[in-house]
């Protein structure tokens, strides 16, 4: 934001952290040249020790086996295989002179100056490692030279008596230089970490220095823009309030910018409002039209649900046609145990049959007729269908175009007039169906009735000619297979209504659903009515300039 300072202020901290780095990287490579002298003192100093503490012991050992072989002239094969273990060494334990070069070796590296002690440990040890070697020589020959034997044996007990104190004067030395050497490390060790405090305290003085200069001279002016932006901010929501220019180029900067950003803010809520006044009066409009649409919907149900009562009706005069056909069976059965005689009553029951016939024709065609009506009636149902869909397609539409627009579209008003008269055209087609409907069903009852009454004439004749109709057994069961094909057909009938009523039933609930989702339009407008209200107010409380 602001460049000068941001420069000022990446220098200093690059400054004081490619520094502190400088700084941790010097301390750390000393720390580690310290720590690897040590280890490698510790280490050498180790490993003298514990040679130096083999060598005494396995001297010592030579010189006891020595004294054994005085004191107690034991047999010279034994003992030259005792000394044979220290002068070359066995599996189980290191041989002397091997010791003793690795002794030299590590006092070889680990640099300490020779001394006397040194000197005539060295002059002694390499003399016992010569005796050592001679006298295991001459152990093989002992017979020849056991005056020389003895000898030998005598001298190397005396260089161990006078090598046991030079041993303990050098351990306790070897302890004296470490416990030197650690305290001079630590010493600098000590003096590196003072330079560091310094040089630390060095930085930290500098950085405190560049902030007060940066305070003095930036932050002031800073309180000061920050104090007019608080003045705007706390104004309660005037927009027309600017900042000032400041001194500094960057603020100078800022408050131009922040001045750009309330103008354009102000236009925002100029704009804001005129949209919401807008949005007020279409949410009212689709409210009302979808109250109008709700209760034209309950009337289309309770239209749909008047027809389902009819369907009804004819389902329960279908059904009293099959008692009826019934009835007309148990006759032709009975009619059938009868003998009949005579060409004249026959001729007069093949007449009345063929009438009765030629009526059960006219009932088929009649039922027909109500098939087809009730084909009308699921197409109206259909209709009535893509109308709701319509109708709810178009209300959204209406509330899209409201929000995008700003108004609700004529066009779209008048398609919702056009759909709503259509649904009433469609209400009254249904009402003059169910009164063809009606009408048929009356027909289909007066026919039955004849029937009924030639039927009854029917039974009387042939109860006059009961001793003729034995030879027109057969013609009787023909009858009877008629009456049970026209007791079949009335059931397919029944059957057609009823599934007519169930698809009228099902029209109806999606009546009162549709309905219902209406008034969940109508109640979802009137809380964006209230919602835009509550956006209406808030935008009042902004003070905006008003050309």
């Amino acid at each position: 934001m602001f460049r000068s300072i941001q420069s000022k202020l990446i220098l200093l901290t690059t400054i004081i952290t490619v520094s502190l780095g400088l700084i941790v990287v010097f301390t750390y490579l000393r720390l580690e040249e310290r720590k690897s002298q040590i280890e490698t003192i510790y280490r050498n100093n180790f490993v003298s020790s514990s040679r130096l503490k083999d060598i005494h012991f396995q001297i010592n050992q030579v010189s006891k086996t020595c004294i054994d072989y005085l004191a107690n002239n034991i047999d010279a094969i034994q003992t030259f295989s005792v000394l044979t273990q220290y002068s070359k060494g066995d599996s189980q334990q290191v041989a002397l002179s091997v010791l003793w070069r690795d002794y030299q070796e590590a006092n070889i590296d680990n640099g300490s100056a020779r001394n006397v002690e040194s000197v005539q440990m060295t002059e002694k040890i390499n003399r016992f490692l010569f005796l050592l070697n001679e006298t295991c020589s001459l152990l093989s020959n002992v017979n020849s030279e056991s005056d020389k034997l003895n000898a030998n044996m005598v001298e190397m007990f005396v260089l161990q008596q006078s090598l046991h104190p030079i041993f303990i004067s050098m351990s306790a030395k070897g302890e004296s230089e470490i416990k030197s050497i650690y305290n001079k490390v630590l010493s600098e060790f000590i003096s590196d970490r003072n330079i560091i405090f310094i040089l630390m305290a060095i930085q930290i003085l500098v950085a405190v220095g560049l902030t007060v200069s940066v305070n003095r001279k930036i932050i002031r002016d800073i309180h000061e823009f920050l104090s007019r932006i608080k003045t705007i901010s706390e104004g309660g929501g005037n927009l027309t309030k600017k900042v000032e220019n400041v001194v500094h180029q960057e603020l100078s900067e800022m408050a131009i910018y922040f001045n750009k950003f309330l103008e354009k803010l102000e236009e925002i809520v100029a704009a804001a409002r005129d949209v919401t006044k807008v949005v007020s009066v279409s949410v009212k409009q689709v409210s009302s039209t979808s109250k109008e649409l709700s209760v034209s919907a309950l009337q289309q149900s309770d239209n749909i649900s008047s027809i389902a009562a009819v369907m009804a009706q004819c389902s329960s005069a279908l059904g009293q046609m099959t008692e009826t056909t019934g009835q007309v069976k148990r006759s032709t059965e009975n009619a059938s145990n009868v003998i009949a005689s005579g060409n004249e009553s026959i001729d007069v029951l093949t007449d009345q049959m063929q009438r009765v016939v030629i009526n059960q024709k006219n009932l088929s065609k009649k039922i027909n007729e109500i098939t087809e009506k009730s084909n009308q009636i699921s197409t109206i149902s259909r209709l009535i269908e893509q109308i709701g869909q319509r109708t709810n397609v178009l209300s959204i539409n209406a509330a899209i175009n409201a929000a995008r627009e700003g108004k609700l579209s004529k066009a779209v008003v008048d398609e919702i007039k056009s759909v709503a008269e259509q649904s009433r055209s469609s209400a009254i087609e249904i009402d003059s169906i169910l009164r063809t409907i009606q009408t048929n069903i009356l027909a289909i009852n007066e026919d039955v009735n004849r029937d009924s009454e030639r039927i009854s004439q029917l039974s009387e004749q042939v109860l006059e000619t009961k001793n003729v109709f034995t030879r027109i057994d057969s013609s009787l069961n023909t009858v009877r297979q008629m009456a049970n094909s026209i007791s079949d057909f009335i059931v397919q009938q029944n059957t057609i209504i009823q599934d007519a009523a169930l698809s009228t039933n099902s029209l109806s609930v999606a009546g009162a659903q549709t309905s219902v989702a209406i008034s969940d339009l109508a109640d979802s407008a009137s809380q964006l009515s209230m919602t835009t209200e509550h956006l209406s107010s808030l935008m009042s409380k902004f003070v905006i300039n008003k050309n």
